[in-house]
């Protein structure tokens, strides 16, 4: 159980590490780019994901359900956000390449839960 935890530690501080200076690096170029690469935090993610995986001891609360659609939720309005300002290249089609953008997590999130029920 001990080892678990570390696990999942070590991947959502990885993968909210990642988050942090990808949009560092969006909102100022080259301002994380220039001392390393934040891709690099992407070993960690694979590594502590897959061990965390491997473990298969997850635990739920009441509140996951709650805060896994606030998540969705905010990840569908900041890809929304960065489509709409990053998508003049998309002309006329930039408001359905948003909306396809907002419902993404959404599509990936049900995909991937799909699989954990039981047949």
């Amino acid at each position: 159980m001990k080892w678990n935890l570390i696990a999942k530690t070590g991947f959502y501080s990885s993968f909210i590490g990642y988050l942090i200076f990808i949009l560092a690096e969006y909102a100022r170029h080259g301002f994380v780019s220039f001392i390393f690469s934040p891709h690099l935090f992407l070993i960690a993610i694979l590594v502590f994901g897959l061990w965390w995986g491997l473990e298969g001891n997850y635990q739920t609360n009441k509140f996951s359900g709650l805060f896994s659609w606030l998540g969705l939720l905010l990840a569908s309005s900041i890809l929304f956000i960065i489509v709409w300002k990053e998508g003049e290249v998309f002309g006329d089609s930039r408001v359905i390449a948003a909306l396809i953008a907002f419902c993404l997590p959404t599509i990936v999130y049900k995909l991937l839960s799909s699989f954990d029920e039981p047949e």
